[in-house]
């Protein structure tokens, strides 16, 4: 349960973070140059191993109006390095390197899929539930209702992967902004992000089979009609990816290969901030 000190707390981030954001964005995307100006190793352009992992996060990119492909040096100025670390901080709690991987770890190993795991479980052995049932869990428990219908809904479509592509798309999001925010180097952010591309591929046959496992995961996550306008963005933004001539998910084929898609070595490490 959610308290008021925990209200006013989140108030507080979210006002800094608007601050922020409103003193950073104008000058950032001054000096921020677009992905055709960007030295070669610097810019993802694709339709390559890079950008095909980067485009699982592209529902975000898309609905967020961020920054694309511009994946370099030129993301680490003062103005966007202060607006991402504000951003993880009001989305994510994070407010260090060690907070971000604890994040990203948990978003390997469990994320919102290990819930919903845990509530298909319990449908499998309780059976669906009647009318009536369904009115008495949503007076009960709200959000608990709202997720098992969705469960009840989505699951024998989804199959084995479930709401998997939610917790990969966050997580290659979540590396972008890490190293956005200066939290990680360019090189461990592709060792975050490679992997989740390859789990990716061997767990879904397409784009579309990507594309309604986000979805369906985003709905079970937030599990309220609150947020109906965000999640129709999302519902657009994915859209647009697999239709327009220029969405990046009909530019890469589903079975792009990943193999031997290399990680630059070299650059420093990131501090600990």
């Amino acid at each position: 349960m959610i308290d008021a000190a925990d209200i006013r707390g989140h108030a507080r981030r979210a006002i800094v973070a608007s601050l922020i954001a409103l003193v950073a964005v104008p000058r950032a995307w001054a000096v921020i140059p677009g992905r055709a100006d960007l030295p070669q190793g610097l810019a993802v352009t694709g339709p390559d191993g890079r950008s095909w992992a980067l485009s699982l996060a592209d529902p975000y990119v898309v609905s967020d109006a961020a920054y694309g492909y511009a994946f370099g040096e030129a993301l680490h100025d003062a103005a966007s390095r202060a607006y991402y670390v504000a951003v993880l901080l009001d989305s994510w709690r994070v407010k260090s390197r060690g907070d971000l991987l604890q994040r990203l770890e948990s978003l390997r190993t469990q994320g919102t899929r290990a819930i919903y795991a845990d509530l298909l479980a319990q449908v499998s052995v309780g059976g669906r539930r009647g009318w009536w049932q369904r009115s008495v869990d949503m007076l009960q428990d709200r959000v608990r209702a709202y997720r098992v219908a969705i469960v009840e809904r989505e699951s024998a479509q989804l199959g084995a992967a479930g709401i998997l592509a939610f917790d990969i798309s966050r997580r290659v999001n979540t590396a972008r902004w890490g190293y956005a925010a200066g939290y990680l180097s360019e090189s461990e952010a592709w060792r975050l992000i490679l992997p989740a591309a390859r789990l990716a591929q061997s767990s879904f046959d397409s784009w579309e089979a990507f594309g309604r496992s986000f979805l369906v995961g985003r709905d079970f996550f937030w599990a309220s009609s609150n947020h109906d306008t965000s999640q129709r963005e999302f519902v657009r933004a994915v859209h647009d990816l697999q239709t327009r001539p220029d969405g990046a998910w009909r530019i890469h084929p589903w079975r792009q290969p990943l193999g031997d898609v290399p990680i630059r070595a070299a650059d420093p490490e990131a501090g600990d901030q």
